[in-house]
């Protein structure tokens, strides 16, 4: 009797008629896969790749035996074609114990926003395979003889598309597994109408493990419908940090499963996982082994993780603007600072951070109270990772920098008032206009030559949206506000004094720890990690004035 609708089949449809026979469903096997190669899974999979090019290989040896027991081998190059789509190209041996299949895979996916907070995505795998008859060593039943060897080796093509939709951190996706067949072998056996669906649903949770946005738990539940066989349902818990990972596994039919890896030389993966058999029919075989590694090249997903600096990006056209996101303080440098104090300069300055920390207290009771009428308006943009911050939660943020900010201010004074005197006299200059001292003072800033030391990070525009000239150094590059706030929020627990702008060119905001006059005081200060402060990577780029 039909059902009311086909669900997921097995990978291999030709073999669901020997299910009973082998003992095994005749699906790939591939429901362990997710740091790596989970394109075979979900095709749609492709597009979550944290870089832009890679390598992996995957294999699995059922039951323990290399030479004889069923295995699997996936060999794949994938590329991120933009920020909206990817392909790639695989080779694949798939060997049941009764048939072998050995062909290769192309897989293309792509995404479309549908609004602020969800998107879909469709991807595409196209295998084409030889399938050849196997040996017989894994019959259970004698008394059944496979009729492998009355079957003709047969060339297929295979279309298995998926489906995936996005809201905030959930996903929920169907794979068509072998939605179309077809049999190129002139004297082949029609490969079936058994089509193969596979429904999954994800949710990622960020961690905050290391450098910000590149932590996560992601669990996820599936089910397969297998032709002549029992469903499967399982789940997968995937802990994923930037120099190690771990998952969690089970499987109604396979059983139990745990892995692990880790990441070396900042691109190499090499992990492995042990799988332990649930259903009855597995019960007194060994434990099966899977491999995995990979190589990651190519700059890093800007928008999706924490950007590194040892990409340089090309042409760029620079276009510079203060960032004036809720919270943020307007960049004030050091000289007007200084022309601001008086005789009493710590009592001053004191006083004012205190009114400046009662503002902002106002201003998280004011958004507290209006969070749930405009959450939309606070959302930011959402690339692979959206994430909704209401004005309360970034009102609190700020009070806590404040605090911290006031005691870094004691710790600065001494710096303020040597720098106060030079101030004082540039602004009793009073034959100028205002117009030509400003042009004067940014002419002083600019007209210094800088050659570029080799191996030295270095980038410099003209000055543009009222951004100042000076010597910046970098810290970080965001193109995600929630892991700029975490990274800015860091930087002030540590005792440094982070500020940012945001450039709208490329939109990314920029954090940086400091503006100087010269090259030589800002190679200084980033040779000398800060005072010893900041120990990760620094770069500078330059503002020239207009």
């Amino acid at each position: 009797m039909l059902r009311p609708w086909l669900w997921i089949s097995v990978f291999f449809a030709p073999l669901a008629v020997m299910a009973q026979a082998t003992g095994l469903p005749a699906d790939l096997r591939q429901h362990n896969l997710t740091q790596y190669n989970q394109s075979l899974l979900n095709p749609t999979a492709s597009l979550d790749k944290e870089s832009e090019q890679s390598l992996a290989l995957w294999t699995r040896w059922q039951w323990q035996t290399i030479d004889g027991d069923p295995t699997t081998l996936f060999f794949n190059y994938s590329a991120k074609l933009n920020s909206a789509s990817a392909a790639g190209i695989g080779f694949f041996q798939h060997n049941t114990g009764s048939f072998i299949q050995t062909g290769a895979v192309l897989n293309y996916a792509a995404t479309f926003n549908i609004n602020a907070a969800s998107d879909l995505a469709f991807g595409l795998n196209l295998f084409g395979f030889q399938q050849e008859a196997g040996d017989t060593r894994f019959q259970q039943n004698p008394d059944m003889p496979l009729p492998q060897f009355d079957i003709p080796n047969q060339t297929l093509i295979r279309l298995a598309p998926s489906l995936r939709y996005s809201i905030n951190d959930f996903s929920f996706g169907l794979v068509a597994e072998n939605l179309i067949d077809i049999n190129l072998s002139k004297d082949g056996q029609d490969p079936g109408a058994n089509n193969v669906y596979t429904g999954l649903a994800s949710y990622d949770i960020p961690l905050a493990i290391g450098m910000p946005g590149t932590s996560y738990l992601r669990p996820m539940v599936y089910i397969r419908s297998l032709p002549d066989a029992d469903n499967q349902v399982g789940f997968t818990t995937l802990l994923s940090t930037s120099k190690f990972w771990g998952q969690l596994g089970y499987n109604n039919f396979y059983g139990l499963s745990a892995g692990a890896g880790g990441r070396f030389l900042k691109n190499f993966s090499i992990g492995a996982l042990v799988e332990f058999g649930g259903d009855q029919q597995l019960q007194g075989n060994s434990t099966t082994f899977e491999f995995v590694t990979a190589y990651s090249f190519g700059p890093n997903d800007l928008r999706r993780r924490v950007v590194g600096f040892d990409e340089e990006e090309e042409g760029e056209q620079v276009l510079l603007t203060l960032e004036s996101a809720p919270g943020q303080q307007d960049v004030r440098s050091q000289t007007q600072l200084a022309s601001e104090e008086n005789t009493d300069e710590n009592d001053a300055e004191l006083s004012r951070l205190e009114k400046e920390r009662q503002a902002f207290i106002e201003m998280a009771r004011i958004a507290e109270e209006t969070a749930q009428a405009d959450v939309e308006s606070r959302k930011k943009r959402k690339q692979r990772e959206r994430d909704s911050i209401d004005a309360a939660e970034t009102a609190r943020r700020v009070v806590q920098q404040q605090k911290v900010r006031q005691e870094q201010i004691k710790d600065s004074l001494a710096r303020v008032r040597e720098q106060a005197a030079l101030a004082a006299a540039r602004e009793r200059d009073q034959d100028r206009p205002a117009a030509d001292q400003t042009a004067g003072q940014e002419s002083a800033e600019v007209a210094e030559e800088v050659t570029r030391r080799p191996g030295e990070r270095y980038e410099e525009v003209e000055r543009a949206g009222g951004l100042l000239p000076g010597f910046y150094l970098i810290a970080n590059v965001f193109g995600t506000k929630k892991y700029h706030d975490i990274f800015v929020n860091k930087l002030s627990q540590m005792g440094l004094d982070p500020k940012s702008f945001y450039r709208s060119e490329n939109k990314y905001n920029y954090v940086y720890l400091g503006r100087y006059r010269s090259i030589d005081e800002a190679r200084e200060q980033r040779d000398g990690k800060m005072n010893g402060k900041y120990p990760d990577k620094l770069w500078i780029f330059r503002v020239v004035g207009e």
